[in-house]
């Protein structure tokens, strides 16, 4: 299984990055998600089968709802075309979260990318330089964070639920 640990978006805030991604589109080449795969990655995980420890690593966060706020577009440069995204304006309470998810998790022997996290919403991959598109400064409350599976069906990415941990 390829697993990854993120927030789903509301519908008002999907919306929002589609109407972004339409534009986008307008303006140059690139692989854009479909709109029921918008989410923000909190940690990815890859290839593993462990998904009892990765529930156990995200039983034991404790935290409180937070606001997600969509803030800017931005780009990570990468070779053959850029990720283009939509920034989470900075939240002490989600770097937290993802600060003690990712401990949890190494604890429990799970090899997890060390680098500071970039809080960010994907909206094109392998994009050429394009200006980009303006984005609704929109709010959500963050009550549940979720386990989720990368699978290719037919020739689309979808991504499934496996497991919700509520946040109280």
């Amino acid at each position: 299984m390829r697993l990854f640990i993120a927030i789903d978006l509301s519908d008002e805030m999907k919306d929002e990055l589609e109407k972004s991604t339409c534009v986008l589109k307008t303006r140059g080449r690139g692989r854009f998600p479909l709109r029921e795969n918008y989410h923000l990655t909190l940690v990815f995980l890859g290839k593993t089968n462990r998904v009892n420890d990765i529930k156990k690593a995200m039983d034991m966060l404790e935290t409180t709802p937070f606001d997600l706020k969509l803030s800017s577009c931005g780009r990570f440069q990468r070779e053959g075309g850029d990720v283009v995204w939509a920034g989470i304006e900075k939240n002490p309470i989600l770097e937290n979260l993802v600060y003690t998810l990712t401990d949890n998790l190494r604890n429990m022997g799970f090899s997890v990318e060390n680098r500071p996290y970039k809080a960010h919403i994907t909206l094109a991959r392998e994009m050429e330089q394009v200006e980009f598109p303006s984005i609704k400064p929109l709010s959500m409350t963050c009550h549940t964070i979720t386990l989720m599976e990368s699978l290719h069906i037919g020739r689309e990415l979808k991504y499934l639920t496996v497991y919700d941990k509520n946040i109280y």
